[in-house]
């Protein structure tokens, strides 16, 4: 399937999302690599396929790919969709710092921001002061990935 193809693209993505829905993400992935591996919103079908089958640090090479130019920083016109999701696959991979970084770059009121803004919150209503106080400093992490309350990341 070539990037000029959408019908063909939208009926690939109902399939996956199809398939993801039915605990199935391993099979949804098989599906998209069969076709086009550089076309951004099968690779964030990719990504988040990953996510779904408990695999963020595959989904981060993904989003990483997808999101980041030749520096560090991510690539100019990259969707905000694709930003929030390579910041669910490092919270899920268990890097709190890194998600922050990009959730910066997505609006707050985006529902997988909201996600993570909430499922953050939620992680440091846990901390005892002591530990709130150390992560305001940079010298607190996450002992585990923090989890989130739904399925990660959105196909759209």
């Amino acid at each position: 399937m070539k990037k000029s193809e959408p019908a063909g693209r939208e009926q690939l993505l109902q399939r996956v999302r199809a398939l993801v829905e039915q605990g199935k993400a391993d099979e949804a992935l098989k599906l998209i690599k069969s076709v086009d591996g550089t076309d951004p919103v099968l690779m964030n079908a990719a990504g988040v396929c990953y996510l779904r089958a408990g695999r963020p640090a595959k989904a981060v090479e993904v989003f990483h790919r997808l999101c980041v130019g030749d520096g560090l920083g991510v690539r100019a016109g990259t969707s905000p969709l694709h930003v929030a999701n390579f910041a669910a696959a490092l919270l899920l991979s268990g890097n709190l710092n890194g998600c922050r970084h990009k959730l910066r770059l997505v609006d707050r009121s985006h529902p997988v921001a909201v996600q993570l803004h909430s499922a953050i919150a939620r992680w440091e209503g846990s901390l005892g002061a002591w530990q709130r106080v150390l992560l305001r400093l940079g010298m607190f992490e996450p002992e585990r990935p923090i989890g989130l309350d739904g399925p990660a990341g959105a196909f759209v």
